[in-house]
């Protein structure tokens, strides 16, 4: 009698238990995901069913199995590293099986790194150069803000400051005026604005300089004491862009886009805040002194 009575209830166990199961899986979703150029099989793929905001991720061998509470159309979206992701519609009325394939978007365009060695200093054969790009002078300390590269190679070996605050430069022992500034091989004879304490470069549209403190160039020639060949970008923009930035001395604006294929244009301006502020002052020899 025991025997029949733990029988019957082992029946009636499992006939719950496979209720239980039919109920769970009466509306389910069942499928791999692979690669569709190689059809292979993507594991550990991620599968989110935004309505039920819940989500599985697939087994080793790219299978997985959706359960849904009720029927109806669900959107399931796809991802994996490397791949392009999924978002899929899905009609659910009972249990069904879909395989889904994924586009890979690992695809780059080319890319040119190029770099310097700690070493060229030493191994180049011009050792009385020195290259600073606009992203190095950056780092430098500056003055309420301004970025001055005329200020940033006063820190360089070898090269002093003309006055205290002042823009001008003495290379090894030389005189300011012995040195030659170029922006774009244009000779620049006054480097100075504001009363000496800022250059006129715009740093926005400065891409690099080179200082020569030793062996100038021949073609370069009339200065005896150093060349500061100072360069702006030359690069070609894809798009319309604009660059600048507001200060407690002065303001400015870059503006660059592309004309065609081969050409593009740069409008770049500066504006300083110091004739408003002088005549605010009332101090007449100082606005004399700002106009000339």
């Amino acid at each position: 009698m025991i025997i029949k009575l733990v029988a019957l209830t082992c029946l009636l166990m499992c006939g719950i238990f496979s209720l239980a199961q039919n109920q769970i899986s009466k509306y389910a979703l069942h499928g791999r995901i692979t690669d569709r150029s190689s059809g292979e099989s993507l594991s550990r793929s991620s599968i989110y069913i935004v309505e039920q905001k819940s989500g599985i991720v697939a087994d080793e061998e790219g299978y997985f199995s959706l359960s849904f509470k009720t029927p109806g159309i669900y959107t399931v979206q796809i991802s994996h590293i490397g791949f392009e992701n999924r978002t899929l519609r899905v009609p659910v009325s009972g249990s069904h099986t879909l395989d889904i394939d994924l586009n890979s978007n690992a695809f780059l365009k080319e890319i040119i790194v190029t770099g310097k060695n700690s070493s060229d200093n030493i191994a180049r054969p011009n050792l009385g150069v020195e290259r600073l790009s606009i992203s190095q002078i950056r780092k430098l300390p500056s003055f309420m803000g301004e970025v001055d590269l005329m200020k940033a190679i006063q820190l360089l070996p070898g090269v002093h400051a003309g006055n205290e605050g002042s823009t001008g430069f003495s290379v090894r022992g030389g005189n300011p005026d012995q040195n030659l500034v170029l922006l774009d091989n244009t000779t620049v004879y006054n480097a100075s604005h504001l009363m000496g304490f800022f250059s006129i470069f715009n740093n926005d549209v400065i891409s690099d300089l080179e200082l020569y403190k030793g062996d100038i160039p021949v073609k370069y020639g009339g200065r005896l004491s150093s060349l500061l060949d100072i360069r702006t970008i030359d690069r070609m923009p894809e798009r319309v862009t604009a660059t600048g930035g507001i200060g407690l001395i002065s303001s400015r604006l870059v503006l660059q886009g592309p004309i065609g294929e081969k050409t593009s244009w740069l409008i770049g301006g500066r504006r300083s805040y110091a004739d408003m502020m002088i005549k605010l002052s009332g101090d007449k020899s100082m606005e004399e002194i700002i106009s000339v």
